[in-house]
């Protein structure tokens, strides 16, 4: 009986350390690798950026959320609504948020986290010829839906470093969503 105990025992350990590995993957592997070398590809070959504001948070911000769709234009890409007026960016930041995102060390595998929906507070919109590929960025858990041509779709999200540099240049065009942005993005 006790080596029976002792054998699950340590297959719960085993187990336990294999996920928390899995869990804690420090970059992009294995498909998130590959889709992200065909957005990579892409975006070295981009023609012009577009930045999108999202509206406030579908579950933390109904009300306001509600509020704004029935006052405000807007867009809808991947099924999250945003402000209708694309943002100009500056030079310097378009060459940053292109760089970063075409970067896979910018990111990692995607995991699971507990703080609710996906809620997209940017859409970084870039022109590719005639394609158009799109990153959702959420600034709250730092994930990412690229989206591109022939229905590439990759999660993933934005490693530390990618983030510290990415967030305050993403804010600094923040210009329709109401609210206060040190609550939103802490």
């Amino acid at each position: 009986m006790v080596r029976i105990l002792c054998g699950v025992l340590g297959l719960v350990v085993v187990v336990g350390a294999a996920s928390a590995d899995e869990v804690e993957k420090p970059k992009l592997t294995g498909e998130y690798l590959t889709h992200h070398a065909r957005v990579a590809a892409a975006l070295e070959k981009h023609s012009a950026l577009a930045i999108y504001e999202g509206l406030p948070h579908q579950e933390v911000e109904w009300k306001l959320l509600q509020s704004e769709l029935k006052t405000k234009k807007t867009v809808t890409f991947h099924d999250y609504p945003f402000y209708a007026e694309s943002l100009p960016m500056k030079k310097e930041d378009f060459k940053m948020v292109t760089a970063t995102f075409s970067n896979s060390a910018s990111f990692r595998d995607y995991r699971i986290k507990l703080c609710g929906e996906f809620h997209p507070d940017y859409c970084l919109e870039w022109k590719v010829g005639k394609e158009t590929w799109r990153a959702l960025v959420c600034l709250g858990c730092q994930d990412v839906i690229f989206d591109g041509p022939g229905g590439l779709r990759l999660l993933c999200e934005l490693n530390a470093d990618a983030y510290k540099k990415l967030k305050p240049v993403v804010t600094a065009y923040r210009k329709n969503r109401p609210g206060d942005p040190k609550k939103l993005f802490p």
